[in-house]
Order: C-alpha cells, then sequence, then structure tokens
C-alpha cells in the first residue's frame, strides 16, 4: 500500500509538471526548432502585433472624442486635449483615416504571420520525420506505422493554429489590457480595486478548469489515436475481412472506440461549459460595478459622458484576454500534449545506434562473430553466435523456421542490439558498431520495401547510377517492361498493390545485385519466385562472390547446393 501510494504521489506530481509546462510549452519548442533568422521573425512580429494592439485602442478613443465635440465640450484623446474649435469635418475625416489604421496593418500582419506559422508546422513535420528515420537499435520505433503517422502528419496542425493565436489574438489582447487598465484607473480610480477583483477570480476559475481539463485532454489524444490506429490495421487488413464476413464485429469494434472518444469529449465540454458561465458572471458583476461607480460620478459631475463610453469598451479589453488566454492556454495544453507524444519519436542516448566511434577504411574481405549474443525488437535472443564469412566464398545460413537465422543476420547488419561478444573486420578490427560500415553493404530483407514511385526509382534506390551490369541484370530478371511503370502520386492506390508478389520481390532483389558493395547479404531473396527466375537470381547472386562477401539466408535447397560454407542456426530463445 505504501508503494502503491508513493507511486499516486509521483503521478500528481508529473501531472502537475506537465499542466505546468503545457502553458509555454508549445512555444519553447516551436522556438527550440527555429533557427536564428526565424527566431529574429518571431520577434519582429510579436512587437508588430503589440503595436498592432496599441492602434485597435483608437476606435474607441475616436468614438468618445466625437461624442464630446458634438456635444460642444472639449475632448481628449490618448490625454492629448482637442479643442471644441476644430472643424468637425476635418475632425470625422481624421478619425475615418486612423480608424482605417489598426485594419490595414492587421491585414498586412495576418499575410506574413500566415506564412510564417505554416512554415513552422511544416518544419516541425520534417524534424519529426528525421527523427522517426533515424537509425535506433532494432530499427524499432516502438510504436505502429499507423501511430507515428498520426503524431506526424495529423496531430500537430494546431501548431498553426496556436502560433496565429499568440500573434494576432494574444500579444496585442495582452497590451490592449494592459493600457486599458492603465486609462481606466487614471480616468476612475475606484475601478481600480473591482477590476483586480475581477481578474483574480477569473485566474481561480481558469486554473480550477485547467486542474480538471489536463487528464481528460490526455484521454481524449489516446482515444483518438486508437481509432487511427484500428483504421491503418483493418484497413490493411481488408481482404481477411472480407473472407471472414467479419465487417459487422469491426463496425462494432469502431464504435466501442469512437464511443470513448465521444465520453471523453463530453466530459471536457461540461467542464467548458461550467467555466465559461462562472467567467460570465464575474465579468458582468465586475462591468455593472464598475458603470454603477461611473453614473454616481457622473452625476457629482466627476466625469463626463464620452468617458463613461472609454472606460465601458476597456474594461472589456481588461477581461478580454482572460477568456482568449483561457482558449489558447487549452489549445496549448492538448497541443503540448500531442508535442510530447511526437517527442517519443526522438532517438535517445539508450536505444540510437553510436556510428561516431568506429573508423576503419580497408576494404571489408572477412567478418567474424565470435561469442555474439543478440535481442531482436521481438524479444529473440540468439546466444553464442560464431561464425566467418569470406570474400570470394557463398555463405548460406539456414535452419528451422523461427530458429533466429534473420536476426543473426541483423547481428552481422549492426540493426539487431549487441549483448555480448565480438564482430571482427578482417582479423584486425573489433567493430563497436557494424551499422557504421552500412554504407559498404547492399541489404535485401525477406519482406518486400517498395516506396511510392516509379519502378525504376524503386531499382535504383536511393540513388544508384544505370551502369552497362544494370542493364543486364534487369534484362536478364524478365523486368524490362516492368521498369518501365509510372506511379501517379496522386493516385489513391499505393505503388505496391500495382505489382504482384513476384514483380516486387524481383523489384528488391534487383536493387541489391546492381549496387557496387563490398558485401552482400540476401534473406530469402527467392521466395515468391517462378523456377526460372529462381534459377536466374541464384546464378547473379553466385557471380557475386568473385569481388565481395556474400551471405544469404534460405530454405532453398537449390542455393544452398551451391553453397561453398552452410551455416544452421536453430538456438534461438524467446523471451
Amino acid at each position: 500500500m505504501e508503494g502503491t501510494k508513493i507511486e499516486t504521489i509521483k503521478d500528481k506530481k508529473k501531472t502537475k509538471q506537465k499542466r505546468n509546462s503545457s502553458i509555454f510549452g508549445v512555444l519553447s519548442f516551436v522556438y527550440k526548432i527555429m533557427d536564428t533568422k526565424e527566431r529574429m521573425y518571431f520577434f519582429l512580429l510579436i512587437f508588430a502585433n503589440a503595436v498592432n494592439g496599441f492602434f485597435r485602442l483608437l476606435p474607441t478613443q475616436i468614438t468618445a472624442m466625437l461624442i464630446s465635440l458634438i456635444a460642444g465640450q472639449p475632448a481628449n484623446i490618448f490625454g492629448i486635449t482637442i479643442s471644441n474649435e476644430y472643424n468637425i469635418i476635418v475632425v470625422i475625416a481624421l478619425s475615418a483615416v486612423s480608424v482605417l489604421v489598426p485594419y490595414l496593418l492587421n491585414q498586412i500582419l495576418g499575410f506574413f504571420k500566415n506564412k510564417f506559422s505554416l512554415s513552422i508546422l511544416l518544419k516541425t513535420k520534417r524534424v519529426a520525420y528525421s527523427w522517426a528515420t533515424t537509425p535506433r537499435k532494432n530499427l524499432n520505433l516502438g510504436m505502429t506505422i499507423g501511430d507515428a503517422t498520426y503524431r506526424i502528419n495529423d496531430s500537430i496542425v494546431d501548431i498553426d493554429f496556436v502560433l496565429n493565436t499568440f500573434l494576432d489574438t494574444i500579444i496585442p489582447q495582452v497590451c490592449m489590457a494592459v493600457l486599458s487598465f492603465i486609462f481606466v484607473c487614471t480616468m476612475e480610480i475606484w475601478a481600480m480595486p473591482v477590476l483586480i477583483f475581477g481578474m483574480i477570480m477569473s485566474a481561480i476559475i481558469f486554473l480550477i478548469r485547467q486542474k480538471r481539463e489536463l487528464p481528460v485532454i490526455n484521454k481524449v489524444e489516446k482515444t483518438n489515436a486508437r481509432i487511427t490506429n484500428f483504421l491503418v490495421n483493418t484497413l490493411g487488413n481488408l481482404t481477411q475481412i472480407n473472407l471472414s464476413q467479419s465487417q459487422t464485429i469491426e463496425s462494432e469494434n469502431l464504435k466501442q472506440r469512437t464511443d470513448d472518444y465521444l465520453k471523453q469529449s463530453s466530459r471536457r465540454y461540461k467542464i467548458w461549459c461550467n467555466y465559461w458561465i462562472w467567467n460570465t458572471i464575474i465579468n458582468v458583476v465586475c462591468t455593472f460595478g464598475i458603470m454603477m461607480i461611473c453614473a454616481l460620478r457622473l452625476r457629482s459631475g466627476n466625469i463626463i459622458a464620452s468617458d463613461i463610453v472609454i472606460i465601458n469598451n476597456y474594461v472589456a479589453n481588461v477581461f478580454n484576454p482572460i477568456q482568449n488566454c483561457g482558449w489558447f492556454l487549452n489549445s496549448s495544453t492538448q497541443l503540448m500534449s500531442k508535442i510530447i507524444r511526437l517527442q517519443e519519436l526522438r532517438p535517445t542516448t539508450k536505444n540510437s545506434i553510436d556510428t561516431s566511434k568506429d573508423h576503419y577504411s580497408k576494404p571489408i574481405k572477412k567478418i567474424t562473430l565470435k561469442d555474439v549474443t543478440v535481442v531482436n525488437d521481438d524479444s529473440t535472443t540468439i546466444e553464442n553466435i560464431n561464425y566467418t564469412v569470406n570474400k570470394g566464398e557463398l555463405t548460406v545460413v539456414t535452419g528451422e523456421s523461427g530458429g533466429g537465422k534473420t536476426t543473426s543476420l541483423r547481428a552481422l547488419l549492426g540493426i539487431a542490439e549487441r549483448k555480448s561478444g565480438d564482430i571482427i573486420i578482417n582479423d584486425e578490427y573489433k567493430a563497436k558498431s557494424m551499422y557504421s560500415f552500412i554504407d559498404r553493404f547492399s541489404v535485401v530483407m525477406q519482406s518486400p520495401h517498395i516506396f511510392n514511385r516509379d519502378v525504376k526509382d524503386n531499382v535504383y534506390y536511393p540513388n544508384v547510377e544505370p551502369t552497362q551490369r544494370s542493364r543486364e541484370t534487369i534484362k536478364g530478371l524478365n523486368m524490362s517492361n516492368v521498369i518501365n511503370r509510372k506511379f501517379d502520386e496522386d493516385s489513391e492506390q499505393e505503388m505496391e498493390y500495382k505489382l504482384s508478389g513476384g514483380e516486387k520481390k524481383r523489384i528488391c532483389v534487383l536493387r541489391g545485385l546492381i549496387q557496387e558493395k563490398e558485401v552482400y547479404v540476401f534473406d530469402e531473396p527467392t521466395n515468391e519466385l517462378d523456377a526460372e527466375n529462381t534459377r536466374k537470381v541464384l546464378d547473379y547472386i553466385n557471380e557475386l562472390k568473385t569481388h565481395a562477401i556474400v551471405m544469404v539466408v534460405t530454405h532453398d535447397k537449390r542455393m544452398i547446393d551451391k553453397a561453398d560454407k552452410i551455416i544452421k542456426i536453430n538456438n534461438a530463445v524467446r523471451v
């Protein structure tokens, strides 16, 4: 019980820290990804919008001035006295021009603000994508592809809205609130305690709402992510759903998730309704109190009617930022929970692959794994891996399904986490991470990896230059017609669905064969190939050993028969 209590206290502290950090967390996150030029531009926009807040006070001042002049009384604007001897037509014309100033300034700033906010949103997506594609141990993101896609592309679109709100609403309104508070208190000192009381009460109500809402916001985000993951997973298994006629079952499963989302969203809506009711009551009471004070002062002749116009409008200016800050901080809190989830894509010191400690420039002619123990991302452990692969030999790794063949291959590539043992290059260099030398490897994994691009771009991926050898290999594997297929990026059908299983496999094998590397690694290269193409692939792979190390994981007896060395692995342990 005591341990449970300690954990509960820790959870509460963690929740409080998240709530407090969310207020400035979004702006801090955005600021960190900006370069120096973008930061200067950001501060310039803040200053310009603050000035715009001052100009937004002009219409009220001008309205009060015109009321006084029409009544034949002296008027003032921002403390500057204007005699009633001025030509009223001229004053009205000048007033009309001055009213246009904040409008025009707002339109000009809006253009630059929107362009800036959109550029930051797109940059955030690029940064998040770079996190997701950074190599890490076992190449494991720690989440589903659907979840990662949602976090990068959809969940953070509110960055644009939050930045726009901050620049064109919060900054000018805070400036207006400060100036309005000063003007109101200068014109009517007894309004000060009422304003301060209202601001304190509004702040208290806001903090109560924040405390109640933050856990609900996190649940809303999680339930929404569950819907995305469900859709990605089930639509990816559409064939099985149709064959099983399980549409009704899956619709019910989706309904359960949408009901959870609706339930959490309704809780959040109720919290907001209570907040706005209490906030409106405070606003009305304070405004009424100040108007009563002004009415009494008007009777005694201490103020004039035009002063009441200014006070009434400026009181609203004082309370408006509190209400709008509520919206802004609510959006920031919700967005911060998404940013926290987005930052989970960032590699950590614990799971990142360190390639900075390996320096070896000699050609790789021999690789030895000595007493190596590795753990794959599915918790597959293989202990005491001992084998050597040499240039000039075709090395085949075989064994029972699930015995750890692919995991041993991943150990050689440096993408499976090595717990112990040594990997030695050319009998003289102990590699800290074999991934440091991945640019010297050509790798074809068991599952075909097809990009939504032209077939030619897939074959020559990432940027291999066509050669006479590559053209002959394409022709030899009967890919001359397939190689010219184009991908329409506006098409709703992905490239891999326009290719047969054998075509996808041949594209990936071609990608591996045509590269000029020191080490070639193939995982089940003949799966899904017919007899003729299998024979050709075997011949092409066997030719590679004349100038490189070649390692193949396979069950294919024809490949095993061609092997110069056979390694059997059946000692995988799943935890």
